[in-house]
């Protein structure tokens, strides 16, 4: 996630004779990887905002649509991540592969045995990093639905704002006629 350019890598050396860490195609994917990276946090990020200004707007429009909203997401996302799991438990291989194909392309992912890259991360690393991601999503979406679970209350504290809200827009309009 730094901003090193490319030479960073192929400035590493190992060794007495400094023979290069990592070989051309290498470096290649790693910095392909660092650029879906930047993508993908940009979007993020972007998403993020997008989702306080509406939820700001919408807070006012339309009360407890947030929560609900939040509590669907967050059971499409339990879908998401059961499909997922179910895909990486039977099919790992071709989850990997897959996913390589989808966001590098250009083919520079595939490497030997003996390669930097898959001496420093090797399967096992991978399927460990996926467990653990979904561990953290897991946890996150538990949390997510601890919060925003429809209650009583909320469906009732949500009802009385909508309400009010429409009470408001009445006395609004009856203000307007009798200005004119």
């Amino acid at each position: 996630t730094n901003f090193a350019p490319r030479s960073y890598l192929e400035s590493i050396t190992t060794g007495a004779e400094h023979k290069s860490a990592f070989l051309p195609d290498e470096v290649g994917h790693m910095h392909d990887v660092k650029l879906v990276i930047l993508y993908s946090t940009a979007a993020a990020v972007l998403m993020l905002i997008l989702a306080f200004i509406s939820s700001a707007t919408l807070r006012e429009r339309a009360p407890g649509v947030i929560r609900r909203s939040l509590f669907t997401g967050a059971w499409l996302t339990v879908g998401i991540l059961g499909v997922l799991a179910a895909v990486g438990i039977f099919s790992w291989d071709w989850l990997f592969t897959t996913f390589h194909q989808v966001f590098f392309p250009q083919g520079n992912w595939e490497f030997s045995i003996r390669s930097s890259l898959i001496r420093l991360y090797p399967p096992q690393f991978w399927i460990d990093a996926a467990i653990a991601v979904a561990v953290l999503v897991a946890a996150q979406i538990t949390l997510l639905l601890v919060t925003t679970w429809p209650t009583k209350y909320r469906k009732l504290k949500a009802e009385r704002r909508r309400q009010e809200r429409q009470e408001l827009r009445v006395k609004l309009a009856s203000a307007r006629v009798g200005d004119n």
